[in-house]
């Protein structure tokens, strides 16, 4: 296993990364309930003038840290035990747990099971609000690391732009911080939740078990991921089961993130014969959560000592 860090500017760059890490630790985010009570409530926007190429195709250094966005976020939520850092700042090698599955993944340059994903994918901003913004509005969400994160390839492609009522993580221990994490990048960028999205993640809320849940980053999850994975035990899917091998063909610091946004998920919007299964499926989603939020309050009675997420 490679582990060796190169080179003074790849330190001084981690060491960049610690301190914000530091600094987002310091600071106090506002509840996730209060902040959902500002979102505004609207359908969706219609998709036909969507191009996904419009919102980028490549990183680039947008904060002036010297290493393009990807490389960021990847330094940023791999275990910093098992990194291997070019001078050029593309990481060659890192280990983690996926937040979204709770699983172990390796990230090898060119052949990755790692991608960068957004939280609130482009798909889903481009009809919630942003189908009208300007190439720099679009770049600017694109970079934002408070929306990326480090996941499997294989979760990154089951989520696309699907929003909280068709996809939510295997990994039940993170709800709270996902949802929470939904509203702080809708909010800051301005961006609606449709009716039934803003009830589920009322709902979710509505628990005691995420009434405290902070509108946070992304990283949030990487905190919370890993503790939560082993006690939050979802049932088996064919989604948990797959291999990305195919997929980790597409893997290279200028990949596109989002692979399974290329093709966008079509809307219901268009006709109502979608409303029932989607009203079915809405339901047996909720019972879902609420036996998740269930076994994570057992799990930690059982483990009193445990840090709350």
């Amino acid at each position: 296993m490679r582990r060796a860090l190169t080179g003074v500017v790849v330190l001084g760059f981690l060491a960049a990364g610690a301190a914000a890490g530091n600094a987002q630790d310091e600071t106090t985010y506002e509840p996730a309930v209060e902040v959902l009570a500002r979102i505004t409530v609207a359908e969706d926007a219609s998709m036909d003038d969507y191009e996904r190429s419009d919102w980028g195709t490549s990183w680039t250094d947008a904060d002036g840290s010297g290493c393009d966005t990807r490389n960021d976020v990847l330094v940023r939520d791999l275990d910093p035990d098992t990194l291997s850092v070019r001078e050029d700042c593309a990481v060659e090698y890192g280990e983690t747990t996926d937040p979204y599955s709770g699983e172990w993944m390796e990230h090898v340059l060119g052949e990755s099971q790692v991608d960068i994903e957004h939280v609130v994918a482009v798909g889903q901003a481009h009809r919630n609000g942003g189908h009208d913004w300007t190439e720099e509005q679009r770049q600017e969400f694109y970079q934002d690391k408070e929306n990326l994160l480090a996941v499997s390839a294989s979760e990154n492609r089951s989520k696309g732009s699907r929003d909280v009522t068709e996809y939510m993580p295997p990994n039940q221990g993170i709800y709270c911080e996902f949802v929470g994490t939904k509203i702080y990048i809708k909010d800051k960028y301005e961006l609606s939740m449709t009716p039934a999205e803003h009830q589920f993640i009322e709902n979710v809320l509505a628990d005691p078990e995420c009434a405290d849940t902070p509108a946070a980053p992304a990283v949030a999850m990487t905190d919370a991921g890993p503790e939560e994975a082993a006690a939050a035990e979802a049932a088996p899917t064919e989604r948990e089961t797959e291999e990305p091998a195919e997929e980790q063909e597409t893997e290279s610091p200028e990949a596109s993130p989002d692979a399974a946004e290329e093709q966008p998920q079509s809307e219901s919007e268009d006709g109502d014969d979608d409303e029932v299964p989607r009203a079915v499926g809405l339901v047996l989603l909720g019972a879902i959560v609420a036996g998740a939020i269930w076994w994570r309050k057992r799990s930690r009675a059982r483990n009193p000592q445990r840090r709350r997420s």
